[in-house]
């Protein structure tokens, strides 16, 4: 369940204590707090809050899947979002008709055992319709194409008329019958048209309605625009104001906006509807003037349906090392992964795929697409839900494609580099060939002279072997974990060779012709089938005076080890951006664990801990472990990064466990 956060009345109060000056001082402090808790559970909900590029406009933000941005809060997913489905599409068909050619085995054919309008006999792992000959053993079949349909209770919705405003709170809100006398409504309203719209006091209108839910049934959401002007935001709260989840369209195509929920509890439950930007609901849901101002407005179609929810599970049996893809189109918008003891090791509501390498075999296009490296034999489980109607879904395995005879090998290049940034797509502002300076165009920024170079770059490739290779091939369930972590202070430059990925550690945003990042990677890859990519790591933000919240001077305590403490945090980064191309997405940085795959949160990526200097004795040792998804990427679960990123590094092929 996501974490619920309480709003209550006290938290968008502004109360002012002294006059003149202090007490407008106090008022100002308060709403910026008051903000920077909003953002906080924004994020927290998954929801962008910055405002998207329009259609057609290039993203506003580095593709933040695979980028360490400065500042995480200008991540403009949405727009990378509608660039990422175009390409997915074009993708699959790629594959589809490479796969033709290739003329690779037909898919397994397995229908949904129950009816078009039967629901409740394959909707839990207990219950899971088992998928026979599915695998990567001698005699399975490693494709599997699902049909089916989902059937959700039948109810019958009811149109209700317009209602009238105020009705921007909890107190507020308008009674819809669910559950009384009804199970779903439509109805129209307007957002703007309130004593706090746009040509009231400016705040803010957001309209609220009021459900009675039943514990295990589930609240399907679904907010159209109907003039093309609102972009709509939803939330959802419990009955004593606590934000439940929220909800906006993530693909920025003027869709309706859809959320799918399952009551835990029954009650009392209220939606909120309102425009994305600046927020989607007001800061203190008992007070309908608590918002933080006019975004969109204009009419909307809601629709709301509580009732029983129906999903299809499908059971397949995995070994160690298995890599297992999946893409769903039709009517169902969400694919979730289970592992054998029921735990959500990925749900997905977008199509990722695009950031694939191109040499993956792991499916994409439609609705959503998950990915699941096994770190466990067994029986797994594949979760088809949310939506009503016919479905078709790909579910294909692979074993990992680090599964060679050599050693995956990454090269830290401190000496400056040359690259097309074109390998990191639409991300690059002067795309072409680039220039990157080296290392020791930055020693001095951070008080070091050419003679600390080889000590800097031992402590980076330090950090980076004990993250990469030491800590994984400990903690890992792969026993066959090998990687060589070569630099080029004391190895020749092997990248271009077979089984040669790279991280360059040098150069400028300028230099680089990118959206301001610290960190980027060529992709995301499962499994590692692209054993040669590139990652960058920017030292110009980390170089900076000190007082930039991203510089490495500005955490430097005065009788730290300076070249221990940046050798951990420039090393960190590094195994960051390797992480991705080893087939890792962001975890979250609220989740209260520290990961090397966090979003971005530099006071944890750094190694920094609660007295926020290096060098001292509580500073952090980060490594890959398992840590719940970053919720604004579209998925949900954890992350198991450790045995993904070991994986990711096999040398030889493990040994098969048996299936059950």
């Amino acid at each position: 369940m996501k974490r619920r956060w309480t709003v209550g009345a006290a938290l968008g109060a502004v109360v002012l204590v002294v006059p003149g000056m202090l007490a407008t001082s106090a008022a100002a402090s308060d709403q910026d707090e008051t903000r920077r808790e909003a953002e906080r559970q924004a994020a927290e909900l998954g929801l962008q809050t910055t405002p998207a590029a329009a259609p057609g406009e290039r993203p506003r933000s580095a593709n933040p899947y695979v980028s360490l941005l400065p500042d995480p809060s200008t991540a403009d997913y949405i727009g990378w979002n509608r660039v990422l489905q175009a390409a997915g599409e074009e993708r699959a068909k790629k594959l589809a008709k490479n796969n033709a050619a290739a003329r690779v085995r037909q898919p397994l054919p397995v229908r949904d055992a129950e009816s078009a309008t039967e629901y409740g006999d394959n909707d839990s792992v207990a219950t899971a319709q088992r998928v026979k000959d599915f695998g990567t053993g001698k005699r399975d079949n490693p494709r599997a194409h699902v049909t089916g349909a989902l059937a959700p209770e039948p109810v019958e919705t009811v149109t209700l008329p317009r209602g009238g405003e105020d009705d921007g709170a909890i107190p507020l809100a308008r009674v819809t019958g669910i559950d009384q006398e009804r199970a779903s409504i439509r109805t129209e309203g307007t957002i703007g048209d309130g004593p706090h719209g746009s040509a009231g006091d400016q705040t803010g209108d957001f309209d609220f309605y009021r459900v009675e839910a039943t514990a295990g049934k589930t609240l399907t959401l679904d907010v159209e625009a109907t003039d093309g002007l609102l972009l709509p935001g939803i939330a959802l709260y419990d009955g004593q104001g606590q934000l439940v989840t929220a909800g906006q369209d993530m693909t920025g195509l003027g869709g309706p906006v859809h959320l799918s929920y399952q009551f835990e509890e029954a009650g009392t439950y209220y939606v909120s509807v309102g425009s994305a930007y600046p927020w989607p609901y007001p800061i203190n849901p008992f007070d309908s003037g608590s918002g933080i101002g006019v975004g969109t407005e204009g009419p909307y179609t809601v629709t709301l349906t509580v009732a029983t929810a129906d999903l299809d599970v499908y059971a397949v049996d995995l070994a160690p090392g298995d890599v297992l893809g999946a893409t769903v189109r039709g009517s169902a918008r969400k694919l979730s992964v289970f592992d054998p003891d029921g735990t959500l090791v990925q749900g997905s509501g977008l199509d990722m795929s695009a950031l694939f390498p191109a040499n993956s075999p792991l499916p994409g296009g439609g609705n959503a697409t998950t990915d699941h490296v096994a770190a466990v034999g067994g029986r797994h489980y594949v979760a088809i839900s949310d939506g009503a109607g016919a479905y078709d879904a790909t579910v294909e395995v692979y074993r990992a494609g680090g599964e060679r005879p050599e050693t995956q090998t990454i090269f830290l290049d401190f000496d400056g580099a040359r690259v097309n940034n074109n390998i990191f797509g639409a991300a690059a502002i002067v795309p072409g060939v680039r220039e990157l300076s080296g290392l020791d165009a930055f020693l001095g920024n951070w008080g070091l002279t050419p003679a600390d170079r080889p000590a800097l770059v031992e402590a980076v490739t330090r950090t980076v072997r004990d993250n990469l290779s030491h800590e994984v091939a400990d903690g890992s369930t792969n026993p066959r974990v090998d990687v060589r972590i070569t630099n080029s202070e004391d190895d020749r430059d092997t990248f271009g060779r077979p089984g040669v990925s790279r991280v360059i550690v040098g150069g400028t945003i300028e230099e680089a012709g990118i959206f301001p990042v610290i960190g980027i990677a060529q992709s995301i890859d499962p499994g590692n089938f692209n054993r040669a990519e590139t990652g960058l790591v920017l030292l110009d933000q980390m170089s900076a005076p000190a007082g930039n919240v991203l510089s490495l001077n500005s955490y430097l305590a005065d009788d730290a080890d300076k070249i221990a403490v940046l050798g951990e945090a420039i090393g960190n980064v590094v195994s960051h951006e390797a992480g991705h191309y080893l087939g890792n997405w962001h975890t979250s940085d609220m989740s209260g664990v520290t990961s090397l795959m966090d979003t971005g949160h530099v006071f944890d990526l750094y190694g920094l801990g609660p007295d926020l200097m290096g060098g001292t004795a509580d500073d952090v040792d980060n490594r890959f472990t398992s840590d719940r998804y970053e919720e604004t990427q579209g998925f949900s679960g954890l992350e198991n990064n450790l045995d993904r990123t070991g994986y990711a590094l096999t040398r030889g092929r493990t040994l098969l466990a048996a299936r059950h």
